[in-house]
């Protein structure tokens, strides 16, 4: 029974502390910027190479491929667009992230320049 006529203050004067804290007593955090990841980019370093049959098709106009050799380039191709896009879409979530996270930080620290100066004043 003396713990807990003990410990009636203590939570009392914990929530008053909630109560009339303001950002002056808020802690700002400084963002940090996320990394992209290059997960799922298929050769990341090079786009695919076209196969041997269309070596002369820049010259003549013509090939000497067969329809799946074609139709697998083709799909390397976009697969290989399809991984930059996922890779472009996430650094701009990234980017984004970041940016909110500065502005948050930049607001915390501005209210609590203002919260310390007006306390001067009460």
């Amino acid at each position: 029974m003396l713990t807990t006529i003990r410990t009636v203050p203590l939570i009392a004067l914990c929530l008053f502390g909630l109560g009339t804290s303001g950002y002056s007593h808020a802690f700002c955090s400084e963002p940090t910027m996320g990394s992209v990841s290059v997960f799922g980019v298929s050769s990341f370093s090079s786009p695919p190479s076209p196969p041997f049959c269309l070596s002369g098709y820049r010259y003549s106009g013509k090939h000497s491929c067969d329809e799946w050799e074609l139709s697998s380039y083709r799909s390397e191709v976009e697969g290989y667009v399809e991984g930059y896009e996922r890779y472009q879409a996430e650094a701009r979530n990234v980017a984004q992230r970041f940016l909110d996270d500065a502005n948050e930080y930049s607001r915390c620290r501005i209210n609590e320049a203002i919260d310390g100066y007006n306390q001067n004043f009460r």
